[in-house]
């Protein structure tokens, strides 16, 4: 299905910088695109009219980019596009506090968080009971407690106890996340969303569910490049168990990716790549999928697929030793969810 193969173009890092214990630089990637890493990645455009900057990433990484922006390109930012709501990608927002800030909808929605007194449940990604990497325990109480945090949220959300009462309900896990984030200025809830700077073009592709409801690739129809946050990545494995994940979904939005024939495709967070990398990822899914779903059908337990399934395939690829088992873990769980 998928078969097209489109070379990478040579990309040129032309600023790095090291800031508060992390480094940015920033990369042309074609044309007046660029792709702007540091604890995670983004695109940027430049025109004559302003900068347009998908995701913010964080405050001083959207404090970096802004005053680099500015000071190479003698331009201001003036659209911020939100690929998502999830922290990481957001935080950072309200950097940018005289650009435009556009998002889908459910991203306006997903922001505005939950009342006070809605408890965390499994149908929330992320929450208590469901992954553990946030609730280790996973005892499903409706609250996290402060044991339960993983590591790598400490100081995410270790002053987020807004009403002191020694765990962490919904509302303040949301209010912690979501610190620096400005909410959409407008909001689309169209297909593609099509946004013109300065005789440029930047499309925001809606993507159903795959990874959250709200989910939009970024496309630079003109430099052929295409963003793809979080659902799709390249030369490396889902996140963990793919707990807020829809397999099949995520094969829609790689058939869609595919279908925009990008030079340049540029994930979240990882490597960049080309549309052999999409038809890699897609394989990936199909493999992991037709493996468990076999185990499944010859009655072997998740331990037993774990052990036998080993997709060697793409073995070198990153993440695989840790996250092999854990997406097939994942894979079980979504393929027997009806059980």
């Amino acid at each position: 299905m998928l078969s097209r193969t489109l070379s990478v173009a040579v990309l040129s890092t032309i600023g790095l910088c090291a800031h508060a214990q992390q480094e940015y630089s920033i990369t042309h990637l074609a044309g007046d695109v660029y792709m702007f890493s540091g604890g995670g990645q983004n695109t940027f455009m430049v025109t004559p009219e302003g900068a347009v900057v998908a995701d913010p990433l964080s405050a001083e990484a959207a404090g970096w980019l802004k005053a680099e922006i500015r000071d190479r390109f003698g331009l201001p930012v003036t659209y911020v596009l939100y690929s998502h709501f999830h922290w990481d990608h957001v935080s950072g927002g309200a950097v940018y506090d005289d650009a435009i800030v556009i998002a889908h909808e459910n991203t306006a929605r997903n922001l505005a968080g939950p009342a006070p007194d809605e408890p965390l449940n499994q149908s929330r990604d992320y929450y208590d009971g469901r992954f553990a990497y946030y609730d280790a325990q996973g005892n499903d109480d409706g609250v996290l407690q402060f044991d339960e945090l993983a590591a790598r949220y400490v100081g995410l959300l270790g002053d987020a106890d807004l009403d002191g009462d020694g765990v962490l309900s919904y509302y303040e896990v949301h209010q912690g996340q979501h610190r620096d984030v400005r909410p959409p200025d407008e909001t689309f809830d169209s297909e593609v969303h099509r946004l013109e700077v300065g005789g440029k073009t930047v499309e925001m592709h809606y993507i159903y569910n795959g990874h959250s409801d709200d989910m939009s690739f970024i496309h630079y129809p003109e430099e052929r490049v295409l963003m793809v946050v979080d659902i799709i990545s390249l030369r490396r494995l889902p996140w963990f168990n793919m707990g807020s994940y829809n397999p099949e979904e995520a094969e829609e939005a790689v058939e869609l990716a595919f279908s925009l024939a990008p030079d340049i495709v540029v994930p979240g967070h990882g490597d960049v790549g080309n549309t052999k990398d999409l038809a890699d990822f897609y394989s990936y899914l199909q493999a992991l999928k037709a493996g468990v779903a076999a185990g499944i059908a010859a009655g072997h337990s998740v331990d037993e697929i774990k052990a036998n399934l080993l997709l060697d395939d793409y073995s070198q690829w990153g993440a695989f030793p840790n996250w092999r088992p854990t997406n097939i873990e994942g894979m079980y769980a979504y393929l027997t969810r009806d059980e």
